[in-house]
């Protein structure tokens, strides 16, 4: 927390001035956060790379990326469409219902049109095959229990390890958004708003040890103190609200002063809490127009991250990540019925929220990079009416930066006998992929783009110094 008395003036509103035109504003309803560690700036490529925003699509409960994209006329490593659809079976995405990708060799899911649209247009890649690791794996490390994560194939344990970048459940494990946010976020001295942002609640992704993230609610309008809130402000005379601004300005103004640390870390924290809230208040109260968000919670989690992007000049803020999550993908039932209708909220979504960013006059496709994780992938096998769980997953990246049109990784065999990256291999077939990508790697390269010096990234993705290879290549 940066101390009252080293705060920039020009970085904050004159506290008596401020609490005389809010009448004295309060934490919001759904609002938390604490300050950032603006130590952490001096290790970070600021300047030169102008304004970048991060925004994590969770896709909880583990989705099946293997029908989101999936072969059509490819004989990479044996994955045609007619080994894929024989080792699948009645789960399989049917051929005809694929959107060509690129050179055919590869289709989306047809609930996917977005994806492909940006995939054909160079603004989406696929990241092949990728999950916790703690190094290079084979099927026989995982035989003999070597090098493996921990509790692989459960979803609370592996929801972690997808968000912290590590391979161990317990200890002080950190989230890798929020270790991004800390570093990128001291090039926005000025700022009064979190660079690190959930759009819905609590997140393991942006928790850190050395400070907290702005946590959201897109539902929930930004309130005022109770009494002052616009609609109710009626309710109390304006001469009573002067003698509350003036008091609450009074103690301030007393604690920043104070020979007490914690007095001057409460004054701190609650005049941050005002000034955060006015600001957010009137952003998130902005237009925009991404159609009815009614019965898709991601959408809308998606149209606030928008507003926030969109009034990115406004907060004093060039750097950002969000976290935004969409639950239901454990299809261990009804897949068929069940996939098609997340796959379609999870691309009008996305879609709106691409068409919505930059409505604001700013240039802002090249700086803003989207990308999905999950707890885990499914199995290629089907169990009678879905999937069950399974570890290696396809992942998405999208925006004006990441080069696209191809995926990232070496894809999996999909067949069902003798395959290379099956966790049964020389046993039976369990439709278990091995990742070949770590999910260091795939965070590191978003990193990276981010803004992270190369030196700060194995403190952040403890698995990255496995790997010969740092960065996938993925982003320009």
């Amino acid at each position: 927390m940066t101390n009252p008395s080293t705060t920039s003036t020009s970085s904050r509103l004159d506290r008596r001035q401020f609490l005389r035109r809010a009448t004295a504003a309060s934490v919001a309803a759904g609002v938390a956060m604490t300050g950032l560690r603006s130590d952490l700036a001096d290790a970070t490529s600021c300047s030169p790379l102008a304004n970048r925003s991060l925004v994590c699509i969770y896709l909880g409960g583990g989705a099946d990326g293997f029908n989101m994209y999936a072969p059509l006329e490819t004989r990479e490593r044996g994955s045609t469409w007619e080994t894929f659809a024989e080792t699948r079976g009645d789960i399989a995405v049917r051929r005809g219902a694929l959107l060509p990708a690129g050179n055919g060799d590869f289709g989306f899911h047809d609930a996917l049109p977005v994806f492909a649209d940006l995939y054909n247009r160079g603004d989406l890649a696929v990241v092949s095959n990728v999950g916790p690791l703690t190094g290079p794996t084979s099927p026989a490390d995982v035989q003999a229990g070597r090098r493996l994560p921990q509790s692989l194939f459960a979803h609370d344990a592996q929801a972690r390890l997808w968000q912290t970048a590590t391979a161990t459940v317990g200890g002080a494990a950190q989230g890798w958004g929020g270790q991004i946010a800390e570093r990128i976020g001291g090039c926005d001295n000025g700022a009064v708003v979190n660079a690190a942002i959930s759009a819905l609640g609590s997140s393991v992704f942006l928790g850190t040890a050395n400070g907290g993230y702005l946590r959201l609610t897109p539902n929930q309008t930004l309130r005022r103190m109770g009494g002052y809130d616009s609609t109710v402000r009626g309710w109390h005379r304006q001469d009573q609200r002067d003698r509350v601004a003036a008091a609450l300005g009074q103690v301030l103004d007393a604690a920043a002063s104070s020979d007490s640390e914690l007095e001057r870390l409460v004054a701190e924290t609650t005049e941050r809490a005002i000034l955060t809230n006015a600001e957010l208040e009137d952003v998130t109260a902005s237009e925009l127009d991404m159609g009815s968000v009614s019965g898709n919670p991601l959408k809308a989690q998606l149209r606030l991250v928008a507003q926030l992007i969109n009034n990115r000049e406004r907060l004093g803020m060039t750097r950002q990540v969000f976290f935004v999550t969409m639950g239901g993908w454990d299809t261990h039932q009804d897949q068929n019925i069940r996939l098609p209708v997340l796959l379609a909220d999870l691309n009008d979504a996305i879609g709106s929220f691409h068409d919505a960013i930059g409505t604001g006059g700013l240039d802002v496709a090249d700086s803003v990079t989207t990308f999905t994780t999950t707890d885990f992938g499914r199995t290629l096998t089907s169990n009678g009416d879905g999937t069950d769980h399974g570890w290696g997953n396809h992942a998405f990246v999208m925006g004006g930066s990441v080069n696209g049109g191809r995926h990232y990784g070496e894809i999996p065999s999909f067949a069902s006998t003798n395959n290379p990256d099956d966790v049964g291999t020389g046993r039976a077939f369990g439709g278990r992929l091995v990742p070949k990508i770590s999910v260091g790697q795939y965070g590191a390269t978003l990193a990276r783009w981010a803004g992270v010096d190369d030196g700060e990234l194995d403190a952040i993705f403890p698995d990255l110094r496995q790997f010969d290879t740092r960065d996938l290549g993925f982003m320009s």
